[in-house]
């Protein structure tokens, strides 16, 4: 079972020239790949539009796709594991393509993305954090 969700992430812009607006499709994938019985507490969230919170079981992903019709578009997550807990910027202008594929393992998060070349950001579970997912 994996979760979707589309969104029109569109900020309203100033002046916007509605022929030259960016609409492309943007794609967002989270995956747990924290190992088998390990589930993540997942809540992302952009500044007017919650995604809502989410629990993935291993292997499973949440994923939304959205319009960046302003280049502002800015997605932020929290999570909840085991591991810790964590927050991080899960989508923001020139992160990666049009596919952002985002992986939560033992050791952290990890964004892997094509553009320019293939490459992986990894970002590492906060030292101790005993707090709940923030809402």
């Amino acid at each position: 079972m994996h979760s979707h969700y589309t969104t029109t992430a569109s900020t309203v812009c100033v002046a916007l020239d509605v022929g030259k607006a960016n609409l492309t499709i943007f794609q967002v994938r989270v995956t747990n790949q924290l190992g088998q019985g390990l589930n993540v507490t997942l809540h992302c969230k952009l500044k007017y539009n919650d995604l809502g919170i989410h629990v993935l079981q291993y292997q499973q992903y949440f994923e939304w796709k959205f319009h960046n019709i302003c280049g502002t578009t800015h997605f932020h997550c929290y999570l909840q594991s085991q591991q810790g807990n964590n927050a991080f910027d899960i989508y923001r202008q020139g992160m990666c393509n049009q596919h952002c594929n985002r992986f939560i393992r033992t050791w952290g998060t990890c964004l892997e993305t094509h553009k320019p070349r293939y490459k992986t950001f990894r970002y590492a579970w906060p030292p101790s954090s005993n707090s709940d997912v923030k809402g």
